[in-house]
Parts: structure tokens; sequence; C-alpha cells
């Protein structure tokens, strides 16, 4: 057996989120593909399912967030540590996860913009998350939305629940259920005053009610309650895992026909029907992470495959999933300005696929183990 100090099941759920996001964004490739017999329907429904692929990628990643923060919020929730001591170990903790790499990030976007002669004035909201905290976000290093959503929770979340730990003695059980409910009655509020205040006019789902942070708190709240379900309930976290992954593997596509016949034709059924809109913008995100947490009892509890190649696999990927990420648009757009061919071949395709991956998994191993991991181990260090 495979000894490690990891969950299986959790690099499975960060390998798919990253891969689904990956596919989004280059599965123009994949079209020649489509004339394969049998991968071929497959390869089509992907291709034609593509941004909801994508949108669930990054609900997947949300959810999972949230139920790995919330335990390195819960260990640091201690009655020996201060309001002060408790914010500042958790943002060292998260800070040096994800700053350096959103930073550098910032840096080589701006360079790629200027190398491909695309006009930009530098936005600075950039540098404290703000670009999409009340407006879409800008086409500018456009990946970087959803990072704005994780990093503001997090602030909040440690804020709100280490006020109510340290200073109104609220017990750990009910300071993180009390935050969960908060962020998620919060965030629907402001979506559904926002919705019915502009009913005659329908903004767009993905650049207004999927990425402005301010209306995504829930997400990444039901990550949170996930966790705070395992630590309380952890008997009926496992006596219903098989019944609650079956039920989510049958209700995900089903839940990815409907959002098609409203998204399909440019959005059409959400563009002309108010009751449709309004669902749509308020609770389809809601429900889909509600789905994903489901299947969380399962994953959670696989703590190993047989196979340690298995397992060294997921674990690769998972690792290198945040580079992987964040590497995957510059490098895009760099391929199809440089060696991408656009082709109906299925061999030059094919050539296509394997050249764009092998180059964006090298690099971001290269990012992750000379750049990225040298400040895990200055936190690992600091946090001793």
């Amino acid at each position: 057996m495979y000894k490690r100090n990891r969950i299986a099941g959790l690099d499975v759920i960060r390998t798919a989120a990253v891969s689904l996001v990956i596919f989004d964004h280059c599965s123009f490739m994949f079209n020649p593909l489509q004339k394969l017999p049998v991968i071929g329907v497959v390869v089509l429904a992907f291709t034609t399912l593509n941004e909801i692929v994508g949108y669930f990628g990054v609900e997947l990643f949300f959810v999972l967030s949230g139920f790995l923060i919330s335990s390195i919020l819960f260990s640091m929730l201690d009655e020996s540590k201060s309001f002060k001591q408790i914010i500042t170990v958790f943002l060292y903790s998260r800070w040096l996860r994800t700053l350096p790499n959103y930073f550098l990030f910032i840096l080589i976007n701006y360079l790629l913009f200027l190398g491909l002669n695309i006009s930009l004035k530098f936005d600075f909201r950039f540098l404290l998350f703000l670009q999409n905290f009340l407006t879409p976000h800008p086409v500018f290093f456009k990946e970087a939305w959803s990072l704005s959503v994780e990093e503001w929770f997090y602030l909040l979340l440690v804020i709100f629940s280490s006020f109510l730990f340290v200073f109104l003695k609220v017990d750990k059980k009910h300071v993180l259920l009390i935050s969960v409910c908060l962020f998620i009655i919060t965030s629907l509020l402001i979506k559904g005053v926002f919705i019915y205040s502009n009913m005659n006019y329908h903004y767009g789902f993905d650049e207004y009610f999927r990425k402005i942070v301010v209306f995504r708190f829930d997400a990444v709240a039901i990550g949170v309650f996930g966790f705070w379900l395992s630590k309380y309930y952890l008997v009926w976290w496992n006596k219903f895992k098989e019944l609650l992954f079956a039920a989510a593997i049958i209700l995900i596509p089903v839940s990815f026909y409907f959002f098609f016949e409203i998204y399909k034709y440019d959005y059409k059924l959400y563009k002309q029907d108010n009751t449709i809109y309004f669902f749509t913008a308020e609770f389809y995100t809601l429900i889909w992470s509600f789905l994903i947490l489901a299947m969380f009892p399962y994953f959670n509890s696989l703590l190993s495959f047989k196979s340690a190649k298995l397992n060294q696999f997921f674990e690769f990927f998972s690792k290198i999933s945040y580079s992987l990420y964040l590497c995957n648009f510059p490098l895009l757009s760099v391929f199809k300005r440089t060696l991408f061919t656009e082709t109906n071949s299925m061999t030059i395709a094919l050539f296509n696929i394997v050249i764009y991956l092998s180059v964006l998994i090298l690099l971001s191993f290269f990012l992750y183990s000379f750049y990225e991991k040298r400040f895990l181990v200055i936190r690992d260090k600091l946090l001793k």
C-alpha cells in the first residue's frame, strides 16, 4: 500500500476540476476528433458542453477549497490564541500559498499583452483582488476572477469567525455553522435584490452572476458546510456516502441538460423569460455546489488507491493544479499564435493536443517545483 498523508479522493477532485477548466479553454483543438468511432461521441458531447464543463470545474474548486480551508481555520480556533494571532496565522497560511503565483502571473499577463501589442492600462484593483468585487472582471488576466472570490471569502471568513469565537465566546461548532449561514444568505440576498431591481434587463450569467465576488460567497461556503458536517455528523456523513454519490452522479448530468437548454442559442431562454432568468441567476450555481458536496463523503473516505502509481498520478496533478490553472491561458494565447495549426485532420489535431498539454504540464511542474514550492517551505517554517 502506498503510504502518505493525503486523501486520494480529494486529489481526484482537484485533478478533475483543473482538467475540466483546461478542456473548456482548449476544446477547439478536439473538434476533428469527433469523427472517431465511439470516442467521437464523447468528444462531441464534451465540445458541445465545453463552457458548462468549465463552469462546473471552477465550482469543484470552490467547494473543495472551502472544505479544505475550514479544516485549517478550525484547528486555529484555540482559546489560547488571540483574535490577532488567529487571523495572522491563517492569512500567512493562505497567502504564502496563493499570492506569489498570483502576482507573478499579473506580471506575465501584462508582459504578454505588451508582447502581443494589445493596448493596456494597468488596473491597480488587481493588487487587492478588487477587479471583480462589484463589477464584471476585465479581459486582462481573466482567470483571476475565481481567485478574487476565494481570497475575499477567506479574509471575511477568518475575521468573522475569529470575532465570534474570541469576543462573543461562541463555540467552534456554531462558529462555522453561523458563518456558513451568513455567507449563503448574504450572497443570495445581494443577488436577489440586484436581479429584482434590474428585471427589465437580463444581465449576463457568466460575467455577472458567476464571476462577481459578492454574488459567489455561497459556493465556497458550501465547502465549509461540508467540513462542518464531516466534523460533527461523521456517522451520517459516512453512512450515506454511496447513496449521496449515486444521487450526484445521476443529478449532475440532469443539471447539465437543463442548463444547456437555458444556455443554448446565446442564452435565448435566459434572456426571454423572467422566471428562468431569476432562477438561473439566483440558484443554479448553488444547486451545483450542493450536488458537488454530495460527492464529498465518498471521495473524502477514499484515503488511498491500491495502486501506488494511481496515487502518485493524482497527487502529482493535485500539487501542480494551481500552476496549471494559471499557466493555461497565457500558454494557450502564445500557442495559438505560434505552433497551433487549425485543421480538420485528426493526426494534426492530436499533434496539437499532445504538444500543448505536454508543454503546459512541463511548465506547471517547473513553476511548482522551483517557485511555488519554495514559498510553501517558507510558510511551513514560519508556522512551526
